[in-house]
């Protein structure tokens, strides 16, 4: 058993690996923390023995499931079926590591460990990338805001972002490291919900500071928007720290420098963005349809052509991740259309997102969105049953922590809205640890005046 201990030291060398994606073992073959999160799993499962079997009967885990075997199943009508393949392998693996670590923090009071776990791994890549802002340049950085270029689009920026994130080891782009950070903080304020020692002050001391140096790093609005919801969090769970992280909240939005004050409305403007792009992009085809009898009036319309060109002037914005999110909402609405019912298949539309995109991108950031064009509606009908299990996994299981699980749920949401998708390993933990710690609560039977 002793032996088995050491698992949580695979775990840790698997999460702590997790955000440098370009690192490989061989040839581009396997990722070092798949390996060692293989490990820690094979390991766990062995000592827990059947223990494990006990939470597949929670309601969570059980649509969850379902949820899994359709996305299984969308494989048979895939037009992608190499990437929905590739996808069901990466999915299918985030689901037993989470599902697993939840059980073993629940059976064995491993809440502390993991969370070292997750600041380790934040306080890593935080490290790691100031690290290759000196390689980059200080100077460099301090013109690049001076003139005002931090915003994504702009040479000065992207080659900013490339050179410290897109390179190896990183390999991703900047908001993806920044929500990483994020969430990590976010879940060890899930983990520690009761009253903090003085070790768990630190860890959250730590999880502050690193949040906003990767914020002032990154400026990533969606990840400014994530720390915001957290202050939830801190305030009902955590109020000794709430008072700092306001004051580092202030800062960020008093920094003129970094044209960050706007993040909120700029993100959540995308809605209206999109509607009205939308709005203008379905005229023509309403016109074409009343096209047939009067073919003269159709051309003498002169407000056909300012209607193409309002996007534009709408979208005249610096910020190309406005731009780049309107084209891939207005593709993925498309591609629905095409399948509404069953979809085209799990992340079988990369290809035809990356044709359209400037930045690569091989899904529409907007998790709704991804879900209806690749699952269509029975795939989100079930995705809404699992979401209704977790909301009802601890809605009416009222304690201290209550408003900590709440913020991190809401932040989930703001995020997978705007930028994530399925395959987020801290979405997935978070959500496995909220709903298992209430079914083992509700789960206690009395027999004979005593608690079982």
């Amino acid at each position: 058993m002793p032996i088995l201990d050491f698992r949580w030291l695979f775990l840790a060398l698997a999460v702590c690996l997790f955000p440098f994606s370009a690192l490989y073992i061989g040839v581009h073959v396997l990722k070092p923390y798949v390996l060692f999160g293989f490990i820690y799993v094979v390991m766990a499962l062995w000592c827990l023995s059947g223990k494990v079997f006990f939470y597949l009967k929670t309601p969570f885990v059980t649509a969850v499931l379902f949820f899994l075997l359709y996305i299984f199943l969308s494989f048979f009508w895939s037009e992608n079926q190499h990437a929905t393949l590739m996808a069901l392998i990466k999915i299918t693996f985030v689901l037993v590591l989470c599902f697993v670590w939840a059980v073993d923090i629940k059976e064995n009071n491993k809440q502390f460990v993991s969370s070292v776990i997750l600041t380790l791994s934040a306080l890593v890549v935080t490290v790691f990338s100031l690290w290759k802002c000196y390689l980059f340049g200080f100077d460099k950085i301090s013109l690049m805001f001076l003139n005002g270029a931090v915003h994504s689009g702009e040479q000065e920026f992207t080659e900013f972002i490339k050179s410290i994130f897109v390179s190896n080891p990183i390999a991703q782009y900047h908001h993806g490291i920044a929500i990483y950070v994020i969430f990590c903080f976010g879940l060890v304020l899930t983990l520690l919900n009761k009253k903090a020692t003085v070790a768990e002050k630190g860890l959250i001391t730590l999880m502050s500071l690193a949040s906003v140096v990767i914020i002032f790093m990154t400026l990533s609005k969606t990840a400014i928007i994530a720390y915001f919801i957290l202050m939830m969090a801190l305030l009902f769970n955590h109020r000794w720290i709430f008072g700092i992280n306001i004051l580092l909240c202030f800062v960020i939005l008093i920094s003129n420098p970094f044209y960050v004050r706007n993040a909120v409305f700029e993100r959540f403007s995308i809605i209206f963005t999109v509607y009205d792009h939308m709005s203008h992009i379905q005229v023509p085809p309403k016109q074409e349809d009343v096209e047939v009898p009067p073919k003269q009036e159709v051309v003498e319309v002169p407000p056909k052509q300012e209607v193409v060109e309002v996007p534009p002037k709408q979208l005249n914005t610096s910020d190309a991740g406005v731009s780049e999110r309107v084209k891939l909402w207005s593709a993925a609405i498309n591609l629905f259309q095409e399948r509404p019912w069953l979809g085209h298949g799990y992340r079988a539309l990369g290809d035809r997102y990356n044709a359209i995109s400037e930045d690569d991108a091989k899904y529409p950031h907007n998790i709704v969105l991804q879900i209806l064009s690749e699952l269509g509606m029975v795939g989100f009908f079930i995705s809404l049953v699992v979401f209704y299990y977790l909301m009802r996994s601890f809605w009416s299981f009222r304690e201290k922590a209550f408003f900590g699980k709440l913020g991190f749920v809401l932040m989930s949401l703001s995020s997978i809205m705007i930028s994530l998708q399925l395959e987020e390993f801290y979405i997935w933990f978070g959500f496995f640890m909220i709903a298992l710690h209430d079914f083992t609560a509700d789960q206690i039977v009395l027999k004979g005046g005593h608690r079982e």
